[in-house]
């Protein structure tokens, strides 16, 4: 019995010095059967994480996530990390299937890594936008101030519209993320809104000339807290909906 011991190599006619792609690497040494994949059961729920967003700001770019993921309309985890470092000057975040999403981030993350050490140089932001498209077949990348993905993407992101200005601070920029997140888990259930009691409050980092930074818990819970402040001080009850309190507050009282 032999063995060949460059067996699971990719085969002469491959590229490899001309492309320093890992991703490509791998899918040129997969089995066929194995790049077909095998399609999820239509009767098996996969937890899904639920909205996150990223918005501008005067040093850089804030990028949020709650920390909800649902299994249809059960809570699977109440703590999932929805925002990750893709190297050490930018970052990516998740919405969706969580645990196939998850895998993408970490063979994104080794695909930058191995086109450093490849090439002795990093991709430029645009070209880790495109290369990122093409593993998730997306095919086109936007560029925007703010934008907000997932179940409760369209409630947040009319928070940032509303909020948003090219001149804000970074902590202005982190109390904008926390606020969309919270106002769009009071209209979307499968969006986790803070939770002071069990100490859950949004993921949120910062990207900027230093890196990606992880926001300390407690300037997120600081944030929150300066919110729900401020909406009490207003009159608007908290946790409720402006239309909802605005029909309930229009319709006439019935007496005994």
């Amino acid at each position: 019995m032999t063995h060949d011991p460059l067996e699971g190599f990719p085969s002469p006619s491959y590229p490899l010095g001309a492309d320093p792609s890992f991703f490509d690497l791998v899918r040129a040494t997969q089995d066929p059967a194995a790049q077909a994949g095998i399609a999820p059961s239509a009767g098996v729920q996969v937890p899904h994480g639920t909205t996150v967003l990223a918005l501008k700001f005067s040093d850089g770019v804030v990028m949020a996530g709650d920390r909800r993921a649902v299994e249809g309309f059960n809570i699977a985890d109440e703590r999932i990390e929805k925002v990750f470092p893709a190297d050490e000057s930018s970052a990516i975040a998740i919405a969706g299937a969580a645990g196939q999403a998850t895998e993408i981030v970490r063979l994104f993350q080794t695909e930058l890594e191995h086109y450093e050490k490849v090439e002795g140089d990093r991709l430029s932001l645009e070209g880790k936008a495109n290369r990122l498209a093409q593993m998730i077949r997306g095919g086109r990348w936007e560029e925007a101030d703010y934008h907000s993905t997932g179940s409760g993407g369209t409630h947040a992101r009319s928070t940032l519209k509303k909020r948003w200005r090219h001149d804000l601070s970074p902590e202005e920029a982190v109390r904008i993320a926390v606020e969309a997140l919270y106002d769009a888990s009071q209209e979307d259930v499968a969006t986790g809104g803070p939770n002071p009691a069990r100490n859950i409050y949004p993921s949120v980092k910062t990207i900027t000339a230093e890196g990606v930074v992880p926001v300390p818990e407690e300037r997120v819970r600081q944030a929150f807290e300066a919110i729900v402040g401020s909406t009490q001080e207003s009159g608007t009850q908290v946790g409720g909906s402006s239309a909802r309190e605005t029909e309930n507050h229009d319709r006439p009282e019935s007496g005994s």
